[in-house]
């Protein structure tokens, strides 16, 4: 294809494939002469826009018949290597060939000869840039009309933009989640060299997506000292993002943006390459697995924080349990078979408290208006018998009594009175935390699936965290005595 002789590059296309504009115009719904001023150039083709897609989708139709063949040389005079592509993988580069504004790749690229290429890659300078860069990449992976895979490789070691720019951050989060929900696959990789803050807000930030099922996060686990530190960030064969830091570097941060289709999956490759050694840093449990994985919880040893609205589990009478069953009309033998299990639970909960720390966080407004209304939902008990459970008020009054026994018979039983939408990473999350154990973490009004956390590191930077947050509270919300006296007050 000559310049002198290309009005645009769809007027190539459709030429080569004999394709008449008023047949384009019908496949696409619009008007000919859209059509047309597409084909001489008037109007400009936006490669992130619906028509485009379309476009693309069209020519891919017409040529499936010889298996993209047509297509396929076409693509390989800028593209090279394009045997391998799938159907997929060629809509998005022919919808680059068709925004490219000259001979070489929609990326800016092309090989002189078979060992040199030359790529133009789009520079962002500085924190604001970075901030930019990033916005392009998740706004062209929603544009994306099918399912694509997202790598994220994070080797830094601050999580600047939550102090710097919250309102960047937030929308940043959102964006994200975004992306999850559509059902794109996002992988994170992350280098445990990070503060413990730095862990507990990415893992928290994240667990709304981690609870979508399409987000892998995995850790790499050897602790070392690194003098560059990458951030690779790619959209499978179209788009990445790469930053290279260093703690002696003192000039602007400097962000890479690639979309030369080589540049782009060298990227992937080098993630690629780094995930073959991380780990799995956290499982999702399905909702018919919580029962087992409760099981598995209570058998571990060592000082436990729990945060929930109302705690309706381990720490309850025996007859309270079984009472509140037979008024949910389980049947017979279920009940038989929930309060064997639930027998042993408890067992195990009254021996714990005697040798280690019970950390209890609860909602002191859902006690006090669970006194008050008729039947009130008790989640944990739902997700232990897999069945719908409502607590009359009776029950959590009984309840209030049980813990104020425990607050005086048992000195490492402790209770706190947290409080809702605080702007606290813990806000809407159910916490189940065993010190050198497990990380059970549920969002609140989702019993759909649980996120299960074994790694030491990880575990270990959530306990910490939760005791931190702990000596956060009012000490009029956490004293042994000042708690006694204000559950005594709500019966």
């Amino acid at each position: 294809m000559k310049r002198d002789q290309e009005l645009s590059r769809l007027n190539y296309l459709m030429d080569l494939f004999h394709v008449k504009g008023t047949d384009l115009a019908n496949y696409l719904h619009v008007d000919t002469s859209l059509v047309s001023k597409l084909k001489n150039g008037k109007r400009k083709l936006n490669v992130n826009s619906e028509a485009c897609g379309e476009i693309a989708n069209f020519f891919i139709l017409l040529d499936k018949e010889t298996e993209y063949r047509t297509v396929k040389k076409l693509l390989a005079e800028t593209y090279q290597e394009t045997d391998d592509l799938t159907r997929e993988a060629l809509v998005i580069l022919l919808k680059r060939w068709l925004t490219s504004l000259d001979e070489v790749s929609a990326g800016g690229g092309s090989f002189t000869d078979k060992t040199v290429y030359t790529a133009k890659v789009k520079t962002f300078q500085g924190k604001n840039g970075r901030r930019k860069a990033a916005q392009e990449f998740i706004q062209s992976v929603l544009l994306e009309k099918t399912p694509q895979e997202v790598y994220v490789l994070d080797w830094t070691e601050h999580y600047s933009w939550q102090s710097e720019d919250t309102a960047f951050f937030t929308e940043w989060k959102k964006q994200y989640l975004k992306v999850a929900e559509a059902g794109h696959r996002i992988t994170f990789l992350i280098s445990l060299n990070h503060s413990i803050d730095y862990l507990i807000n990415t893992l928290l930030y994240r667990l709304p997506m981690l609870l979508t099922g399409n987000v892998e996060y995995l850790y790499y686990p050897d602790y070392s000292y690194m003098l560059y530190k990458p951030n690779i960030v790619v959209l499978k064969n179209k788009m990445a993002l790469a930053k290279i830091s260093s703690d002696d570097i003192t000039q602007k941060d400097i962000t890479h943006m690639y979309t030369d289709l080589p540049t782009v999956r060298h990227c992937e490759e080098m993630v690629l390459a780094a995930k073959k050694h991380c780990r799995q840093s956290h499982t999702v449990i399905p909702k018919n697995q919580v029962p087992s994985t409760f099981e598995e919880f209570s058998g571990q040893y060592g000082n436990a924080y729990i945060k929930n609205d109302l705690s309706f589990f381990m720490n309850m009478p025996k007859d309270n349990f079984k009472n509140i069953l037979e008024k949910n009309e389980i049947p017979p033998e279920n009940i038989k078979a929930f309060f064997e299990s639930f027998q042993n639970y408890n067992q195990k909960f009254l021996k714990d408290i005697k040798n280690f720390e019970y950390h209890l966080l609860i909602d002191k407004e859902s006690l006090i208006r669970g006194m008050c209304d008729d039947k009130t939902k008790a989640k944990e008990l739902e997700l232990y018998t897999g069945q719908l459970i409502y607590l009359e008020s009776g029950d959590i009054r009984r309840q209030v009594e049980y813990l104020i026994w425990l607050l005086k018979n048992f000195p490492n039983f402790q209770i706190a009175f947290f409080r809702k939408n605080q702007g606290n990473l813990l806000d809407g999350l159910d916490l189940w935390i065993k010190e050198h154990g497990s990380v059970l973490i549920n969002k609140e009004n989702n019993e759909d699936a649980f996120v299960l956390m074994n790694e030491s590191s990880i575990c270990a930077a959530f306990y910490n965290y939760l005791e931190k947050y702990w000596y956060s509270i009012p000490f009029v919300d956490r004293e042994k005595e000042e708690v006694i006296r204000q559950l005594k007050n709500m019966l």
